[in-house]
């Protein structure tokens, strides 16, 4: 038996969204707060009226109220972030309800944007046109009127898919966050600079929890975060999901360029140490993943494949010389080049190393050029 509450809901949110689309805004508004009254977390509703708001104001109250029950949801925060932009430089602007034309029921009130700016593979969320734009998008005829000025905002407005920053247009790098938002140049994002780490593990903490409802943006989106914070043998699995979901050329040639280099696992229990391997070799034309200790590097092992493994003696829970007995007794392991890391130079570790199965040792701290000559007589000539 059907709820009467929600068969009531329904026929209500029916005949406030026909409202919405035949530009009667007054009343759609007030079937709106009905159903608000009457179910005050009603995410969906609550969009409708920051859509059909007719102050800069009340969209941010009622985006606002949308966040209070649920901070996690992007059309809110996308739409808040670009009001609270112009609030100050342009206050008499609203957000733009769904155009009359169509008469299906949308997901959502800011779906008709969405889908006039197809969100390509450097992502966005402009959501902002002015007052006139609205009037003549809810006249029928006057809509062709207003696409030039709706096309113009989109163009002057960027929304950085990681942190959420407003710019007042598209580019390579978030000048937020410093993530890399176009997947085009392996060697600029490698030298990339300056990523803010914590606003970055955020977005891929926020991405991940969002990986069954939206797979294709949230997978490509912590690739982005991945390789802007140098580990690009992490966001490789990212990408090649984001690329079995959609038909995205460039992206696929992208991550088969990106498939192409050697893989390194990097294993030290300093996070300075595995920092500067990562940096470095990734700047070389290596994919890299980096991580502390011993039962974390079997399981990486598993995972990856590497074409090799750096590795430090000293680890917590399995040291390294155990590791390395163990890589040399698995099937599919046993003959990926190791390479122990230690702060001892003396020739009992060498040995010691040696008997384990390493191929090769180094002693802490090395230099780039020592790294590199090591790599090169394991992995054959090094990328150019």
């Amino acid at each position: 038996m059907v709820n009467a509450g929600a068969s009531s809901r329904s026929v209500l949110m029916i005949e406030a969204v026909a409202a919405a689309r035949l530009g009667q805004k007054g009343l759609a508004r007030r079937l709106f707060n009905e159903i608000i009254e009457k179910e005050p977390h009603f995410e969906q509703a609550l969009l409708w009226l920051a859509a059909l708001a007719d102050t800069p104001d009340e969209s941010i109250r009622a985006l606002e109220q949308v966040l209070v029950i649920n901070p996690a949801n992007q059309q809110a925060i996308s739409a808040l972030a670009v009001q609270k932009m112009h609030q100050t430089a342009r206050p008499t602007e609203v957000l733009l309800p769904p155009p009359p034309a169509s008469r299906a029921l949308p997901a959502a009130p800011f779906q008709s944007v969405a889908r006039i700016r197809a969100i390509s593979s450097t992502g966005g969320s402009p959501v902002h046109v002015s007052g006139s734009a609205i009037s003549a998008a809810t006249e029928g005829a006057g809509a062709q009127a207003a696409r030039p000025q709706f096309e113009r905002a989109i163009r002057k407005i960027f929304q950085c898919p990681l942190c959420n920053h407003s710019h007042p247009e598209s580019s390579d790098r978030c000048s937020h966050c410093g993530g890399m938002l176009k997947l085009c140049d392996l060697w600029q994002i490698a030298e990339n600079r300056g990523a803010d780490e914590e606003l970055l593990a955020r977005a891929i903490e926020r991405w991940s929890g969002r990986l069954s409802i939206e797979p294709y943006e949230a997978n490509l989106n912590i690739a982005r975060a991945l390789l802007s914070l140098n580990r690009s043998g992490e966001a490789l699995p990212y990408l090649e999901r984001a690329c079995s979901l959609r038909d995205a050329p460039d992206l696929e040639t992208f991550t088969s360029s990106l498939r192409a280099r050697k893989l390194i696992i990097a294993v030290d229990d300093s996070q300075t140490i595995r920092k500067l391997v990562a940096v470095n070799l990734e700047r070389r034309g290596f994919r890299v993943v980096a991580v502390e200790d011993g039962m974390q590097a079997l399981t990486k092992l598993e995972e990856y494949k590497p074409d090799l493994l750096l590795l430090d003696v000293s680890l917590p829970k399995v040291d390294g010389y155990e590791v390395c007995r163990i890589i040399r007794k698995h099937k599919l392991l046993k003959s990926t080049p190791v390479v122990m890391l230690s702060g001892k130079d003396g020739f009992f570790d060498r040995v010691k190393g040696k008997l384990a199965g390493a191929n090769d040792y180094l002693t802490k701290p090395f230099d780039l050029p020592a790294l590199l000559r090591v790599l090169e007589k394991h992995l054959g000539r090094l990328p150019v």
